[in-house]
């Protein structure tokens, strides 16, 4: 082991293995930062498309619930002895049209069974068996208030899903926190 060239091989053998372990913990440590960087931006596009979705179906709703809306005056305004079986029963066609037309595309399913209850309660309006009062004090605000709160005046599916997804990120960002080493958790307490 006198033989400088033994030592100088023996050195520049510990030092390839030396460099050999560096270049893969940094290989290694690339790969985990572009897999962080991969799950961010799925996240982001996640937000986004949540985003455009929201604002597609807001668009489609201010576009198709005005008729809907002024459909509903037509029950608000007028006094119900004026209203015909007739009267009552082309209302009741129209709501089943709106049930079956643009607006339910974009209605939430219980603003849809909402119109559908209207449409029922108008039926029974012109059959007698329940009296303008009830209908609108039920079902026509039923109608009203569902469809203002598809509207975002008071909520959205969005703002429904809003904790679940954020709960979904937050196990995300904490999977991506490299674990504490237990030397520095009994340090730090």
């Amino acid at each position: 082991m006198d033989d400088p060239r033994i030592w100088a091989a023996w050195i520049s053998g510990a030092f390839l293995l030396v460099a050999g372990l560096v270049s893969t913990f940094v290989a290694l440590l690339k790969h985990r930062l572009e897999c962080r960087r991969l799950r961010h931006d799925e996240i982001r596009w996640l937000l986004e498309l949540h985003g455009e979705l929201e604002r597609k179906l807001l668009e489609a709703r201010l576009e198709t619930y005005p008729d809907v809306f002024k459909g509903l005056q037509q029950l608000s305004h007028y006094p119900p002895s004026e209203r015909s079986r007739d009267d009552w029963l082309g209302l009741a066609a129209t709501v089943n049209d709106w049930g079956y037309g643009k607006a339910a595309l974009v209605m939430l399913p219980d603003t849809r069974a909402a119109i559908f209850k209207l449409r029922e309660a108008l039926r029974q309006l012109a059959d007698g068996k329940i009296d303008a009062e009830q209908m609108m004090a039920g079902a026509r605000t039923d109608v009203a208030e569902l469809m203002q709160r598809d509207l975002n005046q008071n909520g959205s599916v969005w703002r429904e899903n809003l904790p679940s997804l954020m709960s979904q990120i937050a196990k995300v960002v904490d999977k991506m926190q490299p674990p504490v080493p237990w030397w520095r958790r009994l340090l730090l307490g």
